[in-house]
């Protein structure tokens, strides 16, 4: 598990106080404020259980997580309506606050796509700390990527938004999942979140 630290300010002191904004035309807006930063959700509304997952995209936990019990997890309980997920970034290292300020330009209907990408992929991106390589992954324009993870706007909102996350609730690292309320700060085995689910599915509403 990757031990929690806080993301310092002074990572912009390495970003270029002017970053290009110029961009394809198809390309979507570029999101600046905190409030603008997307979480993912998969799954029904009404599904009874609701699993809530804080994640670093550098995390090799989080990784193996997205790799080994995700398509588990989806099959059985998200796709059968019994479980909602709603997926959280929380970067723990630069690199992982730029790969976010890519991932999360992604359109949104291809996000879910993307992240399974992204952790799949991980060693083959983080080892040569290739960001252009991860925005290949994303499929979006070099230049694009380019101009996200050197906009401290950019990057500013995704701080602010996981010290939102980090004040209210007690994430000690990655992966923290938080199931119909209760926190689970370690990596889970399908095996094990699948004896969480059924204990929590016995006492849902």
């Amino acid at each position: 598990m990757v031990r929690k630290f806080f993301i310092s300010f002074l990572f912009f002191i390495l970003i270029p106080l002017s970053a290009s904004n110029v961009v394809g035309k198809q390309q979507k807006k570029i999101l600046t404020k905190q409030e603008e930063i997307p979480e993912l959700v998969v799954g029904k509304e009404t599904a009874p259980i609701t699993i809530i997952e804080y994640s670093s995209l550098t995390c090799s936990h989080c990784a193996e997580f997205h790799m080994k019990a995700w398509p588990q997890l989806k099959k059985k309980y998200i796709d059968t309506g019994k479980v909602k997920f709603i997926f959280r970034h929380f970067p723990t290292d630069a690199t992982a606050l730029k790969a976010t300020a890519i991932l999360i330009h992604v359109p949104l209907p291809r996000q879910p796509q993307a992240l399974n990408k992204a952790f799949e992929t991980q060693a083959q991106w983080l080892e040569t700390n290739n960001l252009k390589e991860f925005g290949r992954i994303c499929g979006l324009q070099e230049k694009f990527c380019e101009s996200l993870v050197r906009n401290p706007k950019v990057l500013d909102a995704i701080i602010k938004k996981r010290v939102i996350y980090e004040k209210a609730l007690p994430i000690d690292g990655t992966p923290t999942f938080i199931i119909n309320g209760k926190v689970y700060a370690k990596y889970l085995k399908f095996s094990d979140l699948e004896k969480i689910l059924n204990g929590s599915r016995l006492h849902a509403k």
